[in-house]
């Protein structure tokens, strides 16, 4: 009831001979004042932050169009071809957006893919460099990724030249990551006469944690 209804009760009452001169005044006097002091005062802005019932319900909101918007993603990643899925995983990587309903391993196998792809003349050169020395001419010729359960396995081919007639070789990496950490990266073929050198595989492994390993956790948004 409002001020006025309140003042309206109070003279009808007055007027009707139920309450007494001083009681009308006295109770006129008080609702005026209370008026006045709600008038000077309104609920400040804190008051209304703490509100329960509407940090409630703004938090049921925030929430509904969290999920809305997750759901979404999810369904617009799951009937996307490949190339749209990788948009879609690089955006999720860049801006957190996504993460929470695209697997760990699809994000993954998107950066990989598009980490050898742009450093692969680099790749094939440190790769040929580190586990047979004496080549030249090296050329990354296939590269794949794979999922495999919690991690990844990225493969990659180097060919090369070498020996007294320059003849032509092989030499394939697999290269291991977690969600948590670089997992390992060893030679699983070389046709080389000659076997890679134990310290030269240590420095393969050395090479893709210390150079590799740290621009693929860059771009899958882990750093």
């Amino acid at each position: 009831m409002d001020i006025r209804a309140k003042l309206q009760e109070l003279k009808q009452m007055h007027d009707g001979g139920l309450i007494t001169a001083a009681v009308y005044e006295q109770q006129q006097q008080d609702l005026l004042a209370a008026a006045s002091t709600r008038t000077t005062h309104p609920q400040s802005g804190l008051d209304a932050v703490f509100d329960p019932r509407k940090n409630l319900a703004a938090l049921k909101r925030i929430l509904l169009i969290a999920v809305t918007s997750l759901a979404g993603i999810w369904l617009i990643y799951s009937f996307s071809g490949q190339q749209a899925k990788d948009s879609i995983s690089q955006f999720a990587s860049q801006t957190g957006i996504g993460k929470q309903v695209i697997p760990w391993t699809d994000r993954a196998d998107t950066a990989a893919r598009k980490l050898v792809e742009l450093n692969k003349v680099g790749m094939a050169s440190a790769i040929q460099a580190i586990t047979n020395p004496t080549g030249s001419h090296p050329l990354m010729t296939k590269y794949g990724v794979s999922k495999l359960g919690e991690h990844i396995q990225v493969e990659m081919t180097v060919s090369w030249k070498g020996g007294v007639l320059g003849g032509e070789y092989n030499t394939t990496v697999v290269w291991e990551v977690g969600a948590e950490s670089h997992l390992g990266a060893h030679v699983t073929f070389d046709s080389a006469l000659a076997n890679v050198k134990p310290r030269n595989a240590q420095l393969l492994d050395e090479y893709f944690l210390t150079k590799v390993y740290p621009t693929f956790v860059q771009d899958m948004g882990t750093t």
